[in-house]
């Protein structure tokens, strides 16, 4: 028997090998794609959460909310300046809700679903994430974390890729794209970096060794 499986063995890793790297290259070539999330526009928006950082998201977060009115709750760089660009853009302050103190993805993300708990609803309630393309496969999975018993409907809505400059061309090509890389690559080392922060048994270690300044990076 041993002797059949060492004449075998070669054999099925000389065959699976090939199959195996292709498929590894594969998954390299799509990861600008897998980290791109977007679902078609829903019929309704009841929350809109827009993610602070490039000024992009709260410009295509406008866009969202003249068509949907929803209740617009934002992470931005400072809450006064928001809301006086918003009320300059004809945003009913009264709807929306404005934070500048989150520090990172995950607290935007339990920021926003603190204030929808605050209404609570007796049917799933329709909310948007919005924030960069590249930057929304890690929303999902951090929201997965802290939403994992919600009844929300959760809709990825990125800003439209020709609205950053990038296209679906770059998306499949992004190796070759030095500024695009560089995001991919940071926005992998952010997932992997944010869900070990969040593990019981080595994420105390992990946040002891690293300076605050590292982890908002991380987070960012």
């Amino acid at each position: 028997m041993k002797s059949i499986l060492t004449k075998i063995l070669p054999i099925f890793i000389l065959i699976l090998t090939p199959a195996l790297n292709i498929a590894l290259l594969q998954g390299y070539k799509n990861v600008a794609n897998w980290l791109y999330v977007r679902n078609p526009l829903p019929g309704k928006i009841e929350y809109l959460c827009s993610f602070a950082g490039n000024p992009r998201r709260e410009i295509y977060a406008l866009q969202l909310y003249r068509r949907y009115s929803p209740v617009w709750i934002a992470s931005t760089i400072d809450r006064k300046d928001f809301f006086r660009w918003a009320y300059n853009n004809g945003v009913d302050t009264n709807k929306i809700i404005v934070t500048d103190k989150c520090e990172s993805t995950l607290d935007e993300i339990r920021f926003f679903k603190s204030q929808i708990e605050s209404h609570p609803s007796k049917t799933a309630v329709s909310l948007a994430y919005v924030s960069s393309s590249l930057h929304m496969r890690r929303i999902l999975i951090y929201s997965s974390l802290v939403n994992h018993n919600s009844r929300s409907n959760i809709y990825s809505l990125p800003v439209p890729l020709e609205q950053e400059g990038l296209s679906q061309k770059v998306l499949n090509r992004w190796q070759y794209t030095k500024p695009v890389s560089d995001m991919v690559y940071l926005e992998l080392f952010k997932i992997v970096g944010g869900l070990i922060s969040t593990t019981p048994f080595l994420g105390p270690w992990f946040n002891e060794k690293i300076e605050k300044k590292v982890k908002r990076q991380i987070w960012k």
